[in-house]
């Protein structure tokens, strides 16, 4: 994969300082943010994030299945790990629909 080696990524090894800063930043953005929710669409971009949120301890599995909570900035966010929506390796029609409605449903509750 282009971008995974473009930025040093392996998911069982650690990260180069270039992504290390690049998360970094991310996660300042998610603090001034405030995001409702987060809905992660790449297979790649949830594994890395579903593993480093989950070892820093700040991502919790929540009682409802399909979703995640992120505590940040005090806050608990939503969070839902997807691979693609379109293109030949998308999820089918029916998953999508599934998103859809559990997103809405999570930005309902924590708004």
């Amino acid at each position: 994969n282009k971008v995974r080696k473009a930025l040093g990524l392996h998911v069982d090894h650690p990260w180069s300082p270039f992504a290390e800063r690049q998360f970094e930043v991310f996660g300042s953005l998610l603090v001034s943010l405030r995001p409702t929710g987060i809905v992660v669409v790449s297979a790649l971009g949830s594994t890395l994030l579903s593993q480093r949120w989950s070892q820093s301890g700040q991502l919790q599995p929540a009682e409802h299945a399909g979703k995640s909570l992120l505590s940040n900035g005090g806050r608990e966010i939503p969070v839902f790990f997807a691979s693609m929506l379109s293109g030949q390796r998308a999820m089918d029609r029916f998953s999508r629909v599934r998103l859809i409605h559990e997103v809405h449903s999570a930005l309902v509750q924590y708004r």
